[in-house]
This record gives C-alpha cells, structure tokens and sequence, in this order.
C-alpha cells in the first residue's frame, strides 16, 4: 500500500512538474509576442520621428508650421498672420512697413 501511494505521489509530481513547464513554455511564448509588439511599436514610433519637416511650411520668422498663413501683396513671402502682424505693428507707419525677407 505504501508503495503505491509513493508512486501516486510521484505520478503527481511529475504531472504537476510537465503542467507547470506547459504554462512557463505559453508565459515564454506570450513574453516574446509581448517583446515583438514593443519592438514593431518603437520602430514604428522611430519611423515616425524621424519624418523631415518640408521647409515650404514653415514660417520665415517662428520657423514653426504656418499658421494662418499670408503672403504679403508684392513678393508673395509666405509668413503666419500673427507673425506678419506683429512684424508689421513694430513699424511706425504702416508704409514702412516691408517683408521681413526682403529688407
């Protein structure tokens, strides 16, 4: 009797033994899908910061993206309407006024 339930143990043993090398072997498998995803996820994110910024949108004065955008009447520069406003503003007549490129 003894002898057969040190074998029973040890049965058990050995079942618990496999259904735990199962459930490391899907941990292994789910912690390397989980590795991939973050690795496509940075890629991706690198992929993304790493897109050049077309120098035709942005402002000759901030040198951020045009907002509101404007030209002025004679050579057609292209500024922000806030920047050209304030640019414009620190004139003491509005004739004196130019392109803050031009002059």
């Amino acid at each position: 009797r003894r002898e057969g339930a040190a074998a029973a143990a040890a049965a058990a043993r050995a079942d618990l033994a496999l259904a735990q090398a199962a459930v490391d072997a899907d941990n292994a498998v789910k912690g390397a899908r989980r590795a991939a995803a973050v690795a496509r996820h940075h890629a991706e994110a690198s992929q993304m910061l790493s897109v050049k910024f077309d120098d035709k949108y942005a402002c000759a004065v901030c040198t951020e993206v045009l907002e509101a955008a404007v030209t002025t009447g004679v050579c057609e520069h292209i500024f922000c309407r806030g920047c050209l406003e304030d640019h414009c503003a620190q004139a003491s007549k509005p004739s004196e006024c130019v392109c803050p490129l031009c002059r």
